[in-house]
């Protein structure tokens, strides 16, 4: 059908899918992210909607083997989060968040984007306590994630523009 609009043979769909799938969590998390800021909350309305997004997409762009992987996303991401809520570290918000991440990219992708959100949360964390001398620091979580997204895969948006 992509031929019908001009399209070449040697243009790889699913490298479109791919971008788009990143462009929509980046997108997501950007809109999360300044929520979060702003009001010290993440809606409802983008991350419930988001995870059956995430998980549809999954199952019918990339078939039954990356939509377990995306279930085993919101599980596993879901349940650290959970952990995470109890002892007061993140909010139910953030949770979600982590869920619609890990429906959007799969559980393994988004292990490396919350692991490099760590490490830069930690180093914002250790700053911000050095220079205010203060151990209670409200931080919006949702910012850092995006953080760790982009310097994750920091290729994403720069490859976009080159399809």
């Amino acid at each position: 059908m992509l031929e019908f609009f001009g399209f070449c043979h040697s243009f790889n769909m699913n490298i479109l899918i791919t971008y788009l799938t990143k462009i929509l969590t980046f997108i997501s998390l950007s809109v999360c992210g300044y929520t979060d800021y702003k009001t010290g909350k993440i809606k409802n309305f983008i991350t419930i909607p988001g995870i059956l997004v995430g998980l549809l997409l999954n199952y019918f762009l990339y078939g039954f083997d990356a939509f377990q992987d995306s279930v085993l996303g919101v599980f596993c991401l879901g349940l650290f989060g959970f952990i995470f809520a109890l002892l007061s570290w993140i909010g139910y918000g953030d949770m979600k968040l982590l869920m619609l991440l890990g429906s959007l990219m799969g559980i393994w992708y988004s292990f490396g984007v919350l692991f490099v959100c760590s490490l830069v949360l930690c180093l914002y964390t250790i700053i911000q306590v050095i220079l205010q001398k203060n151990t209670q620091i409200h931080t919006p979580f949702a910012i850092f994630l995006l953080i760790g997204l982009v310097l994750y895969d920091g290729t994403t948006m720069r490859d976009v523009w080159t399809l």
